[in-house]
């Protein structure tokens, strides 16, 4: 969720559209999902920002 700590000093960002995950063995079928990669878009509606 918006602002969500994530560890000692960072927090999960705003204004995020997309949040995808590929198991690192995605190719093998995807079924370890400990391993992966975590995608995160983040966009600004207004160009102020």
């Amino acid at each position: 969720m918006w602002g969500d700590k994530i560890n000692d000093n960072e927090y999960f960002g705003y204004n995020n559209d997309f949040v995808g995950y590929l198991p690192i063995d995605l190719l093998e079928g995807g079924n370890n999902s400990s391993d992966g990669l975590l995608i995160v878009n983040h966009e600004y509606p207004l160009p102020l920002l």
